[in-house]
């Protein structure tokens, strides 16, 4: 059961006309699960510069956050309470954010078939 995620905000000079870079520090969850890649960066349109908007207050930004775990489903890589995995990192999650954009700035963000029943 994944009772809490530690997560970093970096807040660019920009802010709030800019979105935070959001990203999972731990624990490390399953590839492709909650929405997470294998950097630790989050997939979410809110998290860019053109699904993010000045009046998201970090309240409903973590919200958000959390929702999109749930609807996708996010699951511990591993289950052993001893397991020694090193964290997510900024690096990791910045190469996966460039590849968010990419791929959505091609090919436009759609609804996904784990919102339906979310």
């Amino acid at each position: 059961r994944l009772e809490h995620m530690t997560l970093r905000l970096h807040f660019p000079p920009e802010y709030p006309n800019s979105p935070p870079f959001v990203y999972v520090v731990r624990p490390r969850l399953k590839e492709g699960t909650g929405f997470v890649l294998g950097g630790g960066g989050i997939c979410m349109e809110l998290l860019t510069p053109s699904g993010w908007s000045p009046a998201t207050s970090i309240g409903a930004l973590t919200q958000s956050v959390r929702a999109m775990f749930m609807a996708g489903n996010a699951r511990l890589h591993s289950t052993k309470p001893t397991a020694a995995e090193p964290d997510y990192t900024y690096e990791g999650a910045k190469r996966d954010f460039a590849h968010i954009l990419r791929v959505h700035n091609k090919h436009g963000w759609t609804e996904h078939p784990k919102f339906k029943n979310a």
